[in-house]
């Protein structure tokens, strides 16, 4: 499509985060041309299409960190990773091997920034979300840390994950 996409771009102002931080709770594009709105490109091993495509990212701020918890479709998140580590198909799994295909596929497709400075993630924890109903779409979440590198005024989201798949994609991020 010609269509101009926007990937979501947030600013936060720490300062005005403080009275969350002592609150406490939490959690813690561009698009090049695609398929017409609601279908997904043509992946090897993909399942059928569901209706919706949504990640959710909840934020949490501490003193010298971000933490994330990401959710996304399972079978949307597989496909995407497959397609860019150059496999067939992939199951996911909860073991280092597949946290590290996600790790790089969410850094190229997720910036964090302090003060404009780009930041490296760690992988803390992933797994399926056993909480889903019998019959529902599986859910595929993955908690990550963020140093602080110091003192920092602006924090700087830019969330593109699976743009590259579903023109309809949306990602929120929740604080």
């Amino acid at each position: 499509s010609g269509a101009d996409h926007v990937s979501l771009v947030a600013t936060i102002r720490f300062a005005a985060l403080v009275p969350a931080l002592l609150i406490g709770g939490g959690r813690g594009g561009d698009l090049h041309g695609g398929p017409a709105p609601g279908s997904a490109r043509s992946v090897p091993g993909a399942e059928p299409v569901h209706p919706l495509h949504l990640s959710t990212t909840y934020v949490a701020i501490d003193e010298g960190a971000v933490f994330l918890r990401v959710r996304m479709f399972k079978n949307d998140l597989q496909a995407a990773l497959a397609a860019a580590s150059g496999l067939e198909s992939i199951e996911l799994a909860p073991t280092p091997a597949h946290d590290s295909l996600f790790l790089a596929y969410f850094t190229r497709v997720f910036e964090l920034r302090f003060d404009g400075e780009s930041v490296t993630p760690v992988l803390t924890a992933s797994g399926e979300d056993e909480t889903t109903k019998k019959g529902d779409e599986r859910i595929w979440w993955a908690e990550l840390r963020y140093d602080s590198p110091g003192d920092v005024d602006v924090l700087g989201i830019r969330a593109r994950q699976l743009f590259e798949w579903f023109e309809d994609q949306r990602n929120v991020c929740l604080l």
